[in-house]
């Protein structure tokens, strides 16, 4: 007798294998070469990345059903089970591409909506040592940071939006005086549309092309120059080096690859330089902390805390510690921020709406001089 759930799984499969059509991955034979990992197929059209949320979740549940002693192929199997039809197609072509020899790191390059270059080169410094539960618990807890961070960014923009839109709102209201209601929806709906354009430029456009074009690593380059605001960008990576060096140290990797899996970790193409020069620095005799400092990854007003860590054992609760400094002062940097953002829309809405007034005025006023010597003129024809 068929069992009915295996029949129903059956089935899907081999739906999803004539979705894939011909050229799915193919089965390699007894005698043939270990293939390498599987290329993404051509035929899948770009989509974009899974939300931050969902590849957290993936990355934890991951880090907790290897910790607890399955392998990576049954982990993945019960994930599959559970997931949705678009995240489950992108596990399945995973999946198959972590069969050895082909390392976990190669094998994620497969699932680019899943996984970005920087989880990649994150997961290798713990693939290198054995400890990959850790590393999907090192990618999970960044993830959840980037969220926490995002969440309080839309909190600090809220000011900011309410006064934009009290702009939209208000400062074509001088045109109810000289035109019609007709005219202050239009021009409602054209400010509208112009601050809609200028948001979706700043949030969308401009993010897109930082992450697919060079001007991306040039101008994070230059925010290691540049005064404050940049300072909030600084906080944000050496907080994140920090955070990721602790839980790294604290899970057991050799500190060359702790130094470079929370390198890796922050995306910053000058961090990772930094992290490299640190490891020079520890294979010539120094000590970790020296290096940081020399490297800039570490600030010298919290190399108090990280030399005594170092010498006292406590190299992990310092780390940890100055990566929460870091998140303060990124915190405290960002209201600051807001605060004069916030001020600067209401100086430029009052003078807007002022303006507007003024022109208004100065429209009825010569809308009445103009009635006056239309009266004249019909009252004295000569």
């Amino acid at each position: 007798m068929e069992c009915l759930s295996c029949g129903i799984v059956f089935a899907k499969w081999a739906q999803v294998q004539a979705r894939r059509g011909p050229h799915g991955p193919r089965v390699s034979g007894p005698t043939e070469a270990p293939p390498g990992p599987p290329a993404p197929p051509s035929s899948r059209r770009f989509r974009h990345p899974f939300s931050k949320v969902c590849r957290r979740d993936l990355c934890l549940s991951l880090s907790q059903l290897l910790a607890s002693g399955n392998t990576l192929q049954a982990s993945l199997g019960l994930l599959i089970e559970s997931s949705s039809t678009g995240l489950r197609d992108e596990l399945q072509v995973f999946r198959q591409a972590v069969t050895p020899p082909v390392l976990l790191s190669e094998a994620m390059t497969t699932a680019p909506r899943l996984f970005r270059p920087s989880d990649v080169a994150t997961l290798r410094s713990f693939e290198a040592s054995g400890h990959i539960e850790q590393g999907f618990s090192t990618l999970a807890a960044g993830l959840s940071e980037s969220i926490a961070l995002r969440k309080q960014l839309i909190r600090s923009l809220l000011y900011p939006f309410f006064v934009l839109l009290a702009h939209i709102v208000i400062s074509p209201l001088p045109t109810l005086v000289t035109g019609t209601v007709t005219s202050y929806i239009w021009a409602v709906t054209a400010q509208a549309l112009l601050v809609g354009a200028i948001l979706l430029l700043l949030f969308v456009v401009l993010p897109t092309l930082m992450e697919a074009t060079p001007a991306g690593p040039y101008f994070r380059r230059m925010a290691w120059h540049f005064p404050w605001p940049a300072t909030l960008y600084r906080h944000h990576i050496r907080g994140t080096f920090c955070g990721v060096l602790s839980r790294n140290l604290a899970a057991g990797l050799e500190v060359t690859a702790a130094v470079r899996g929370a390198a890796a970790s922050t995306s910053d193409e000058r961090c990772q330089e930094s992290g490299e020069k640190v490891v020079q620095a520890i294979a010539r005799g120094s000590e970790l902390v020296p290096a940081l400092l020399a490297t800039g990854l570490a600030r010298p007003t919290e190399g108090l805390v990280l030399r005594a860590g170092e010498r006292s054992g406590e190299l992990v609760d310092s780390l940890r510690e100055v990566a929460e400094r870091y998140a303060e002062f990124r915190t405290r940097g960002l209201k600051t921020l807001m605060v004069v953002l916030g001020a600067l829309l209401t100086i430029v809405v009052v003078v807007w709406v002022v303006l507007g007034v003024l022109e208004s005025y100065s429209g009825i006023l010569g809308g009445g001089d103009d009635l006056l010597e239309r009266i004249d003129r019909e009252a004295f024809p000569g």
